[in-house]
């Protein structure tokens, strides 16, 4: 299963070994020092995911590719850009989508982050990982280093990359990641 913070999704993924990122690897900026990223670097792009009924995808004759079983959506109200230093917005949501879609955080493999590279952002979302999972936080990795921030289409586009990743069972790495944010240490892959 996997856990895409925003709006989750839970599709059985197995990965092997080789392909996990270190679970320490929530950095994705484009800048590989996390503690001289001013800010997630800023792009255009656009893309669409059909979301649909099993029913109407097979009276179409499609295979769909992902099953939408939980979705969530939380904003701790912190400051209108920014987390909250505990990462409470992140947790919840996780949390939230974790429980609408009937399982556990055991079930989940894979966190597709929103990964802006701030941090800000990368921090929260480490310690909300870490305060959901405990000592089996899943591997963590976001795309927005290949991509940019696309705003309001970075969703799509992370579900795009995200959901052929898990069909042929790999994770996309973390670009240009080099350290680990000092706050959000994780335990060695499980």
């Amino acid at each position: 299963m996997w856990l895409w913070p925003g709006a989750a999704n839970a599709s059985r993924v197995t990965t092997s070994t080789a392909s996990i990122p270190s679970k320490s690897s929530i950095r994705t900026s484009a800048d590989p020092s996390i503690a001289t990223a001013p800010a997630s670097i800023s792009a255009k792009g656009q893309g669409y995911v059909v979301l649909e009924t099993a029913e109407h995808a097979r009276a179409r004759g499609v295979r769909p590719i992902g099953r939408l079983s939980g979705a969530a959506n939380a904003c701790d109200a912190y400051h209108p850009t920014a987390s909250s230093p505990d990462g409470l917005g992140p947790y919840l949501v996780m949390q939230q989508a974790v429980q609408d879609a009937g399982l556990t955080p055991d079930d989940i493999d894979y966190i597709n982050a929103h990964g802006t590279g701030t941090p800000n952002n990368d921090l929260t979302e480490g310690l909300a990982a870490m305060r959901l999972f405990g000592d089996r936080v899943p591997p963590i990795a976001s795309v927005k280093a290949y991509t940019g921030h696309t705003t309001s289409a970075a969703g799509s586009i992370e579900a795009i990359i995200a959901l052929p990743a898990i069909e042929h069972q790999f994770l996309p790495i973390n670009l240009h990641f080099r350290d680990p944010h000092s706050g959000a240490q994780f335990p060695a892959p499980h």
